[in-house]
């Protein structure tokens, strides 16, 4: 009895102690802002972590939650106390502004945690402000005008010397009424279409930058 008990112990402390022989991935913070530049083309954010387990981190996966967002660790195996990053990459889509946040999700063989989820936030802003953020046409519309106001509080808009449509479903004309710009958009295809509206402008101090409105017909149920 005495030596069966002994043997359950030294059993038992064996298990307990390969129970604790494990990788154990942990972050710094999980979740960061980040300051974006006016019409920024990428943003970009940095998460440091350290493997505090006592056995090597072998990273398996970074799978961002759409097509804009990626990521990539320095490394894939990390020895025990070894330190890594993770650098996540925003690339904002057409459309895209205010508020974002982006999420990634880190899988490794960590035993515990074995899935975890960074978070990207930003503010996004653009040097020139177009109203409205995209045109729309019903299929029962007319073949009417809209129109897309630019404006500008980070710098005096000095011209818009393009203004083209990329599929030629629309036709653009570009207008100036003393030193405010418009630009007037009028379907040339019946039916419903896709297409963008390409815009470049020159702003004071700044230079040339482009931007593209979405232009599409729908039907009149919204598909």
């Amino acid at each position: 009895m005495f030596c069966s008990t002994i043997v359950k112990f030294l059993f038992g402390a064996m298990l307990s102690a390969e129970a604790v022989v494990a990788a154990a991935m942990k972050f710094d913070a999980t979740e960061l802002s980040v300051r974006a530049t006016p019409d920024a083309g990428e943003i970009k954010a940095e998460y440091h972590f350290k493997n505090d387990g006592d056995k090597e981190l072998i990273v398996l996966a970074l799978d961002g939650e759409c097509s804009c967002t990626s990521a990539k660790s320095d490394r894939v195996r990390y020895r025990p106390g070894e330190s890594g990053v993770i650098q996540v990459t925003y690339v904002p889509k057409i459309g895209d502004s205010g508020a974002q946040q982006k999420k990634v999700t880190i899988s490794t063989d960590d035993a515990t945690t074995p899935v975890v989820k960074l978070v990207l936030k930003t503010e996004l802003s653009r040097f020139v402000k177009l109203a409205p953020g995209a045109l729309v046409w019903k299929e029962s519309e007319a073949e009417v005008d809209k129109v897309i106001s630019l404006g500008s509080s980070l710098g005096k808009i000095l011209d818009v010397f393009d203004a083209v449509s990329l599929h030629g479903g629309v036709h653009v004309l570009v207008a100036k009424t003393g030193d405010s710009f418009e630009v007037k958009v009028r379907p040339t295809k019946t039916g419903v279409f896709e297409d963008f509206v390409r815009i470049r402008v020159t702003i004071e101090n700044v230079g040339i930058r482009t931007y593209q409105v979405p232009a599409y017909r729908r039907t009149d149920s919204g598909s």
